[in-house]
């Protein structure tokens, strides 16, 4: 009986340990279930509170589409500088929905920054968490063009990275680099860029340099289209490639050849090397420094050839070799103090001159300019029509009247003279102003002053392009009072805001917007000083179709005739008061007599004065062709009409002029801007369109620019009430829509 006994305790023993396992095991699903449900329940009421946070919260009632631009905005405002964290980061990490429309919104992503400073190199996975990062704003930008920055102090391998961003070669319109103590950084970068094709690239920005001793990190090179190659002496991985441009640099991106919109930046470059054929140069800075005897950076003249020259700004020169440049039409000097010598050669160099801008360090070229040849009884440069002087000094006042008297004596008058501030108040002290301003046929205008380029021993080769929707650079930008200050050499502080005005000169829409926008800009400067420099383009379009009004058709058709047969009588009624409405309150008298006709002359025109002198030559001649055909009643199809205003704004003479209008120059081009404009759904103008990104249609008050411009400078405004959209084109805000 015992033995049994104990047989069946011991039975009973393992059947309760299994129970217990049993039992356990249960528990600890119920548990793990418990631990789920829990989870579960502490998910939804997360969901549940965040619902209800964005259905009581005012901004999560926003459209995402509001959410999305506010967020660009803010994106682009300046912000603390102890702020390290991007913005696009930092919103994407707020809350889940403003993570979600963050990360759906690419165009907040398109600004890739590698930045590494000798602390971070200590970390082990430094290169890692760049790259991740480096794919995660590839990734979320889609398809949008994105620009890339490297600010590197130390041995930090950028190849990899390059690589990276490689791929994606087609969408870059930015690369900087600027790296410190670079032990094999030239070798590197020319093995990742070389073979790239890049065609939508704009800037290219290389600065490499040794590591000094208690110096401080260069700061990356200022946002213009440029290529910087800096330290690249003797034999170093470039300079081997071969002495041919193409091999140097055009390989990295074919636009550099092919789409002439690029800026180079070389030094030290061989005397005796072979010139650089340059067929679309149009403009061209040269920067030296009077402190380094060493350097001579006039002598780069001899190892560029550029057949199509017509822009050229020195600084910082005191010499000038004896070299003839035919095509130039704008000369700038800035800082050359050129001995009597140099001047001589300076002034034999340049016969085709119509514009001349300087300072004060030389004075002495004014008595030069209206002293006549002996030869020809003419004084030099007989096509100058523009003078531009900045801090004039008072010795100086009887030199600027003197020279402008005799050209008048000669037969070869100045058509323009532009004075920065302290020139003018140095003439009213000399009583000299009033007089400058009564010179008859010579208009007086204020102007901006020409900043100071940073002191580095580089030279420019700026390649313009005709490229819709892309401002040129024109250096030293100078306006009339009527016009806004205009620059794009302006404050890094201060934000480039850059303006594409779409217009017709037919359309008197167009003489609104434009009154209407440079009132905005001067109020926006002049009386609210917000952070903001304007560069202005100006772009053609044509309202009215060829195959509707050809260039020159017989007999020629009255406007209000013509316009009440496309629009209605009625309609065109209505547009006319209401254009007459604007025009009485504003004191622009606007006409609708004379002609129609096509507007391409024109157009042809406007292009050529933007090509020759940018927006401070295209301005003038905006506002004289808008004069003559809304509120004269004259023919701007006519060549004598035509050539009258070019010879006035000082673009060309009248005989030269006509010569121009015969030909075919420019046709294309403007041509191909309209169609283009056509073929993005633009069918009205005026159309401006800001920073490539907003637009607006129709002709607006000033209180709307104002407004919009307060918001770019990051000011609080009331709503915005026109078309303010992203991207181009919203249509038709005129009713001159053919």
């Amino acid at each position: 009986m015992s033995l049994i006994s104990d047989s069946d305790s011991e039975s009973e023993l393992v059947r309760t340990v299994k129970a217990i396992e049993a039992l356990e095991l249960k528990k600890s699903h119920l548990l793990k279930e418990a631990s789920e449900v829990d989870l579960e329940l502490r998910h939804a009421i997360s969901k549940h509170g965040r619902l209800l946070n964005n259905q009581n919260a005012h901004i999560y009632k926003l459209p995402n589409e509001i959410l999305s631009h506010i967020f660009m905005i803010c994106q682009q405002a300046p912000g603390p500088k102890a702020m390290h964290v991007p913005f696009e980061v930092l919103v994407s990490h707020v809350s889940s929905m403003f993570r979600e429309i963050a990360t759906g919104t690419p165009l907040l992503w398109t600004a890739i920054v590698v930045k590494v400073r000798p602390k971070q190199l200590l970390a082990r996975k430094v290169l890692e968490w760049k790259l991740a990062r480096v794919r995660v704003y590839l990734d979320r930008s889609g398809s949008c063009l994105f620009t890339t920055s490297f600010d590197i102090v130390g041995p930090f391998q950028v190849d990899q990275i390059l690589n990276l961003i490689s791929v994606h070669a087609a969408r870059w319109a930015r690369l900087s680099i600027c790296i410190k103590n670079p032990p094999a950084a030239t070798l590197e970068i020319w093995q990742s860029l070389h073979s790239i094709y890049a065609p939508a690239l704009e800037h290219v920005s290389i600065w490499l340099s040794k590591l000094s001793m208690g110096g401080t990190s260069p700061q990356p090179c200022r946002r213009h289209t440029t290529w910087h190659t800096t330290h690249f002496q003797g034999r170093s991985a470039f300079a081997q490639v071969s002495t041919s441009p193409s091999a140097l640099c055009w390989t990295a991106s074919p636009t550099f050849s092919t789409s002439p919109y690029t800026e180079f930046h070389i030094i030290n470059r061989p005397p005796d090397s072979t010139p650089i054929l340059l067929p679309h140069l149009r403009a061209l800075r040269v920067c030296g420094d009077l402190e380094d005897e060493t350097c001579h950076a006039h002598r780069i003249f001899r190892t560029l050839s550029a057949p199509v020259l017509e822009s050229l700004v020195l600084k910082d020169l005191d010499a000038f070799e004896e070299q003839v440049f035919p095509t130039v039409h704008t000369l700038t000097l800035h800082g050359c103090p050129f001995s009597a010598g140099e001047m001589f050669r300076m002034l034999r160099a340049f016969p085709a001159l119509t514009t001349f801008r300087l300072d004060e360090s030389l004075p002495d070229v004014l008595d030069l300019l209206g002293m006549p040849d002996g030869a020809s009884g003419q004084p030099p440069w007989p096509h100058l029509k523009t003078l531009a002087v900045t801090s004039m000094e008072k010795a100086d006042v009887e030199l600027l009247c003197d020279m402008i008297s005799h050209r008048q004596t000669l037969g070869t008058p100045l058509a323009r003279v532009f004075l920065d501030r302290c020139s003018r108040v140095v003439l009213r002290r000399q009583d000299r102003l009033e007089w400058l301003q009564k010179t008859p046929g010579l208009q007086a205008f204020a102007c901006i002053s020409l900043s100071q380029p940073e002191r580095i021993i580089i030279f420019v080769l700026l390649l313009t392009t005709t490229i819709p929707h892309r401002s040129r650079f024109h250096p030293d930008i100078l306006l009339s009072t009527t016009a806004p200050s205009v620059s794009p050499v302006c404050n890094m502080a201060n934000r480039v805001v850059k303006l594409s005005v779409l217009n017709d000169v037919v359309c008197p829409n167009c003489a609104v917007a434009q009154h209407e926008l440079f009132a905005a800009i001067n109020h926006c400067k002049d009386d609210l000083k917000l952070p903001l420099e304007f560069q202005i383009e100006f772009l053609p379009f044509r309202l009215i179709n060829t195959t509707l009004l050809p260039q020159d058709y017989e007999p020629k058709v009255e406007k209000i005739p013509f316009f009440n047969n496309i629009f209605g009588e009625e309609n065109f009624t209505k547009f006319q008061e209401t254009i007459a409405k604007w025009a009485v309150e504003k004191g622009v008298p606007i006409s609708f007599r004379g002609v129609v006709s096509q507007s391409t002359r024109a157009h042809r025109l406007s292009r050529k004065a933007f090509r020759m002198g940018g927006a401070q030559m295209q301005l003038p001649y905006l506002n004289a062709i808008f004069r003559v055909h809304l509120q004269e009643g004259k023919d701007i199809a006519d060549l004598d009409v035509l050539s009258d205003v070019a010879a006035e704004v000082g673009i060309m003479t009248k005989a030269e002029a006509i010569v121009f209008l015969k030909s075919n120059e420019l046709e294309d081009e403007v041509n191909n801007m309209c169609d283009e404009a056509r073929a993005k759904g633009i069918t009205g103008v005026p159309l401006v369109v800001i920073d490539g990104k907003w637009a607006v249609s129709g002709g607006q008050s000033s209180d709307v620019f104002v407004q919009i411009f307060k918001k770019l400078a990051g000011v609080h405004v009331a709503n915005v009430s026109p078309s303010f959209s992203r991207l181009v084109p919203p249509v038709g805000g005129t009713p001159l829509v053919v």
